[in-house]
This record gives C-alpha cells, structure tokens and sequence, in this order.
C-alpha cells in the first residue's frame, strides 16, 4: 500500500485530516541531525522530533540494544499498587542525583501531557488532603503551551487549539510571559520582573487565593519563541506560590536535558 493509502487509514494529531492529500510529509528514517522522507529527500530535523530527540538520531543501535534487552528480560510490570521492577527503581535513584536540591522523588508517565495532568491531580489531591478543596483553579502564562489531553488544553490559551473542545475542563487564569516584545518598555530586568509579578499577583487576588491550586509554566517558553525568564522572576513565582499556598508546578517537558 503506498504512504497515501495508509494516510487514509490514520489519523494525525493537530490536523485537519480531511484536507490532506497527496502531499502527506512521510519521514522514512533519521541520521544524526537529519530525517529522510519517503522519496529520499533529506531535511533538518529543526525540531528534535517533537522536542525529545534532542540527542539527534545517531544513537538507534544503542537504544535498540537497551530496549532489546529490557524487553528480553521483562516486557512490562505496572508501577503502582506498591508494586515496582528494578529499571524503574534505578532510573528514579540516577534521577533524583542529577536532579536539584530538594527534587528526590520521581512518578513516572508516558508523555508530556500526562505528567501534566498529573501535576494537576497531585495538587488537587495536596489540597484536598489539607482540608483545601476548593482551590480548583490554575494560573497559567499567555502563549503558553502544556500539551493536548482535554485537561492539559485548559492551560492552553491559544483558540485554534481549544475552542473545538468547547469549554475548558480546567478553570485557568492567564497572566502574561516574559516576552518582552508585547510588554511596556522596561530599562532593567528588575523593573520587567516586577511588572511581571505584579501582574500575576494581581489576577491571584482577583481569582481568590484560597481557590487557586497551582500556577504552571516553563522555564524558558517554548511556544512564542524561547522566552527566558528576567532575573529574580521564577523566584518571584515561588514567593507568590508561598504566600498564597499555591503550588509551583515547572513544566519541563521541552526545556528539560538539554533540550532548548
């Protein structure tokens, strides 16, 4: 069957399916920096995959050698119900020594959008657990983007992804980025983070503090155009998010391990 027929047998995520035709982008195989698509045409892979090939595709027969042997020794065991196997246990153990101060603990998921979720059911159940339950609400950044599963969307403001869905699952406030571009003109980074903070704290009040269960962002923005963050801003967050009881949730599915 040729990649044509098969599209019409598969359905692509972020796309308007019915309007795909002949034209169907096929990669075949990937090298180093690069991908080949089906009739063997060779482009940049600008976008390391979808962010996590950030090693670049050099390394296959290594990873396939890791995989042939995990999957020979044992194909799949779940990790819950107090249950475990010794790769998980490892891995969580190399995690937790390269990871920060304080960073000691590891749950594992299969995709950015569900570590996402994720983080928002271990804050809804932290505040359940502290007698909080109506803090049911989200702060998230303008522009900002947290993945595609009917929760994760709601921290999404962009309209071409979440409109189709109709209302949110998540209440979520936005606050602005760290772009400066759209900002009013600051001299200093102290003056932009300040604007920035104020801002935040702003729409914290507006919302209810005590409804508020987490603000999420990513430490550099990826959506937008890799927006770093000013001096003294994430440490800013995490005044507020003491302040108020909140919890400060850095979403690092693209900007973690070197990815940008």
């Amino acid at each position: 069957m040729s990649a044509v027929g098969q599209r019409q047998r598969l359905l692509l995520n972020m796309t308007a399916n019915g309007a795909v035709g002949e034209d169907l982008f096929v990669v075949r195989r990937g090298e180093g920096a690069y991908v080949e698509d089906v009739d063997g045409k060779r482009y940049i892979d600008g976008l390391s995959g979808l962010y996590c090939n950030q090693l670049g595709h050099t390394y296959a027969e290594e990873f396939a050698e890791a995989s042939s042997r995990q999957l020979t020794e044992l194909g799949y065991t779940p990790l819950w119900l107090a249950s475990a196997h010794p790769t998980a246990v490892e891995l969580a153990e190399r995690l937790a020594a390269l990871a920060p101060d304080g960073v000691e603990q590891t749950f594992f998921s299969s995709g950015g959008a569900e570590a996402v979720e994720t983080a928002w059911k271990l804050a809804r159940k932290y505040h359940a657990v502290r007698g909080e339950p109506k803090r049911i609400k989200a702060i998230a950044r303008r522009g900002a983007y947290h993945g595609l599963t009917l929760g994760a969307l709601s921290f999404n403001d962009d309209p071409g992804l979440t409109e189709p869905y109709g209302g949110p699952a998540i209440r979520a406030r936005f606050v602005p980025n760290t772009n400066r571009y759209h900002a009013p003109p600051f001299a200093t980074d102290v003056e932009f983070t300040s604007y920035l903070l104020a801002e935040t704290e702003a729409a914290i009040l507006e919302e209810g503090p005590e409804t508020i269960a987490m603000l999420i962002a990513e430490p550099v923005q990826n959506r937008g155009g890799c927006l770093t963050p000013p001096d003294g801003y994430w440490p800013g967050l995490r005044s507020l998010a003491d302040r108020y009881g909140f919890l400060l949730v850095a979403d690092e599915v693209i900007t973690g391990f070197g990815r940008v």
